[in-house]
Parts: structure tokens; sequence; C-alpha cells
């Protein structure tokens, strides 16, 4: 063997380890970046769904309020309101209807009670 020959070896297994451990380096850079992304995006979407489900309840909870307010008009301890202008002149109807002696109105009757009845509910609701 020549003098210098064992250098060139050396430089040779260097340079290969050398570009081993950069590309090894660059797989590692990436897998970590591609897990802290993973990372970010869960954060992300959890952050969200929790803002979404605090939005729900402060929602839900007027609209608690507004149902509630809604019913006192239409219903009185369980039973319609005849206190109301709008409620009194449905239940009016309804039972001049009933009274009517005729039985083939009464589900006819009904049902529109129950119609008008809620249409008034949920005016009520969406104006509170």
């Amino acid at each position: 063997m020549k003098k210098g020959s064992a250098l060139i070896f050396v430089i040779l297994i260097f340079s290969i380890l050398l570009t081993l451990s950069v590309g090894l380096l660059q797989f590692s850079v990436a897998s970590y970046k591609q897990s802290n992304n993973f990372v970010s995006k869960n954060e992300n979407f959890y952050n969200a769904d929790s803002a979404i489900d605090l939005a729900l309840f402060i929602l839900d909870a007027f609209s608690e309020k507004a149902r509630e307010k809604a019913y006192v008009y239409c219903f009185k301890d369980g039973n319609v309101n005849t206190e109301s202008p709008e409620v009194k002149i449905i239940y009016d109807q309804y039972m001049a209807q009933i009274n009517d002696n005729n039985p083939n109105n009464d589900d006819a009757a009904y049902n529109a009670y129950k119609e008008n009845l809620s249409k008034i509910y949920i005016k009520n609701i969406k104006n509170i």
C-alpha cells in the first residue's frame, strides 16, 4: 500500500458517513415538522370545537329564556292563557268549532288550533 492511500480511504469513509448522517438528519427534521403540524392541527380543531360549544351554550341559554316567555304568553298554569289577545281569539274560534256539535270537524279544528297556537309561540320566540 502506498502512503496516502489510507488518507483517501478515510476521507471516502467519512464522506459516506457524512452523506448518511445528513440524510438521516433531513429525515428526522421532516418527521419532526410533520408531527408538529399534526399536533398544531389537532389543537386548532379542539380549540374551534370548544368555541363552537361555548357559542351554542350561550345561544341555548338565551333561547331558553325566550321559550319560557313565549310559553307564558301562550299558556298559564298549564292551560291556555286567555289573557293574551291573540291566544284568546284562537281559543274562542276553536271552542266555537268544538261546540258546533259536528264531530267530523273536531280533528280539523284541533289541528288548526294547534297550528295557529304554534305560530304565535314561534313568533313570540323570534320577537324575544
